[in-house]
């Protein structure tokens, strides 16, 4: 994503999700990728919630799945073909935020919690040709008693890394 779409979409999201009455706010806020010298890549992706009237729980764990499990900030790793890539990953959501058991974070009800999620990939095959990307697949959180949500893949479309060769 480059730094103009980038713009318009933080536009985008301050004018929907804090008008006037609005009572929530989720967005990503930057993403990095960089190359380690072994040949792995760093991918880190920043984002950040918020509600009025609810507290918010979110996962500390993240895993390269598709498989939307709950305990988890779901991640694939894509090649410039779009493929997903066979590799080692090491991941974590990193806060400052409080944590309420050693799998969620929370977030009090009207104060913003910011997170990033810090992968660490290193391709099964190299090929100092290809380049590769991070992307969420599920980030699930709940409304602390009250309903357990996620986003929708057109919110997450946003959350994903430049390309880097490895």
């Amino acid at each position: 994503m480059n730094y103009k779409k980038l713009l318009i979409f933080s536009i985008t999201a301050i004018i929907i999700f804090f008008p006037n009455n609005q009572s929530s706010a989720y967005f990503t806020t930057a993403q990095n990728e960089i190359l380690l010298n072994d040949g792995s890549g760093l991918f880190l992706i920043e984002y950040s919630f918020s509600n009025k009237k609810n507290d918010i729980s979110m996962p500390i764990l993240a895993q390269e799945s598709n498989s939307k499990n709950r305990s988890f900030l779901e991640y694939s790793i894509f090649n410039s073909q779009g493929e997903t890539v066979s590799g080692k990953t090491t991941a974590i959501v990193l806060s400052n935020a409080q944590i309420l058991d050693s799998r969620l974070y929370k977030i009090p009800k009207g104060t913003f919690g910011t997170f990033t999620l810090a992968v660490v990939f290193t391709p099964e095959i190299k090929d100092k040709k290809e380049k590769y990307r991070l992307e969420v697949t599920s980030l699930p959180f709940d409304f602390i008693g009250q309903a357990q949500l996620q986003l929708n893949p057109s919110e997450l479309q946003y959350y994903t890394t430049k390309f880097l060769r490895l």
